[in-house]
């Protein structure tokens, strides 16, 4: 019961991931981590299926690769900074599959807040491009280019392309 209740956190998590990328990095690192520490502990019985997956046990293996290739590197601390932290995203990558593969019946909600997100951007997008503000008062920074709720960075197609590539899981 108390694992379930885990479970469900950790799904609500994973639905509020694409909503805390436009933040910024602190609340989308924090979902990450937290969610992976939340991973391990509903998942402690199952640490040897895991790696028999060729997929994860290939994502190790490169991870251990750029490790090695970090300690052989001329900027040890600069190169071992980027990749030590790289495991992360492998343990996430498995805890989305997971939550999502046990409450496949509940998916319906992750792509109502990815289309009322996108839907909430381009609205934002289109506003501001044509009144050179958005709709919380943020000024176009670049005459050619929309940046809605992003702010000076100029990362919003970047970040429409990367979130549509999600499909169901198999």
């Amino acid at each position: 019961m108390f694992s379930e209740k885990i479970i469900n956190f950790n799904f609500h998590l994973i639905l509020l991931f694409p909503v805390a990328l436009i933040s910024g990095p602190l609340i989308s690192d924090s979902i990450v981590v937290l969610s992976c520490l939340l991973f391990f502990y509903y998942n402690k019985l199952y640490y040897d299926k895991i790696f028999q997956n060729k997929l994860i046990f290939m994502l190790c293996l490169l991870w251990i690769v750029s490790m090695i290739s970090s300690i052989f590197s001329d900027d040890f601390f600069y190169s071992i900074k980027s990749s030590l932290f790289y495991i992360r995203v492998i343990i996430f990558s498995l805890a989305v599959y997971v939550i999502l593969k046990i409450k496949e019946k509940k998916l319906f909600k992750l792509f109502n807040i990815l289309f009322l997100l996108f839907l909430i951007l381009f609205i934002d997008s289109i506003f501001q491009r044509y009144f050179g503000y958005n709709l919380i008062g943020i000024h176009l920074s670049n005459n050619v280019r929309v940046s809605s709720f992003f702010g000076d960075e100029l990362i919003l197609g970047s970040y429409l392309v990367k979130l549509n590539k999600i499909k169901k899981i198999p």
